[in-house]
């Protein structure tokens, strides 16, 4: 397992195999790039969660302010989480992706250019979009940001 946790700073993880992997620091950049993990969790008060090349089978991101992107390579049929006070969000799905998504901003955009997927605005203003057989759970939300859903 990985456990990383910094009052203050920067925290860059690449090319790293873990069963469990957490990450957590008061304010500071969290790069994480090439990935494979059965869950990973980042949590940052204040600063961007940037994720590529991750293989997961559940994650969990949370930000108090910054942006969030995560590019999957391989999804898992767990939940995945992104929650940020006030930035952006973009997930990028892999080919064979599988998941029930629910997007949330209180100001901002969803939008979603995965082919074949069902997308569709629910009365409370959230967003839903299924891309294939919905396996996975995924839950996206922004206080003040867009939120962006693609295929890598």
């Amino acid at each position: 397992d990985l456990d990383l946790d910094t009052g203050s700073g920067d925290v860059d993880v690449r090319n790293c195999r873990s069963g469990r992997a957490r990450i957590d620091t008061g304010s500071g950049r969290v790069e994480v790039s090439g990935m494979d993990c059965g869950s990973l969790a980042v949590d940052t008060g204040s600063g961007d969660v940037l994720v590529t090349g991750l293989a997961a089978d559940e994650a969990d991101f949370d930000t108090g302010s910054g942006e969030v992107r995560v590019d999957l390579d391989r999804m898992g049929d767990g939940r995945f989480r992104v929650d940020t006070g006030s930035g952006g969000v973009e997930l990028r799905l892999p080919a064979d992706a599988s998941a029930k998504i629910l997007a949330d901003t209180g100001s901002g955009e969803v939008a979603s250019d995965v082919p074949g997927a069902a997308f569709e605005k629910l009365p409370d203003d959230r967003h839903r979009l299924v891309v294939g057989d919905g396996a996975a759970d995924v839950s996206l939300d922004t206080g003040s940001g867009s939120i962006v859903v693609g295929r890598r």
